[in-house]
């Protein structure tokens, strides 16, 4: 569970790091990047991979679910006035839920990668090539 938790809050401080660092260009959605100002991000964490803030909620999405499948958090929950049976059933239908999106976030985030990196070589043209070809990793380095 400590393990989990480090992985976790060790996510929401690069998080919060990448939110400051892009200032006003920080968006949920994907847009334009200008609109907080002139300038492409590349320093900091932009320096080692393209998209730290995606590691970081990857980081502590990995951290909660470590520390919640830990045996000492699941076997201290109890559905009270339920069987054994019905809490065993009810233990492996939560898992199962957050298995669900567990699995789907990594394929929407390539998928939202790419989108963000063809609006950033339309908004920056050259630059957006020169960095990323000095920042070779977009997410994870050495993989991808």
């Amino acid at each position: 569970m400590l393990a989990g938790l480090s992985v976790c809050l060790v996510g929401i401080r690069l998080r919060t790091q990448c939110y400051r660092q892009l200032g006003k260009r920080f968006t949920y959605d994907l847009r334009s990047h200008s609109r907080g100002g002139p300038g492409l991000v590349t320093t900091g964490p932009y320096s080692v991979v393209r998209h730290p803030s995606y590691v970081a909620a990857m980081m502590t999405w990995a951290g909660f679910a470590i520390a919640y499948l830990d045996p000492r958090i699941t076997k201290s929950i109890k559905f009270d006035g339920l069987s054994h049976q019905m809490n065993i059933g009810l233990y492996n239908l939560w898992h199962a839920a957050l298995a669900v999106p567990c699995a789907l976030f990594p394929v929407l985030l390539v998928m939202r990668i790419r989108g963000e990196e063809r609006i950033l070589a339309q908004e920056f043209g050259p630059r957006w090539a020169q960095y990323a070809r000095r920042v070779k990793w977009k997410l994870i380095p050495y993989i991808w």
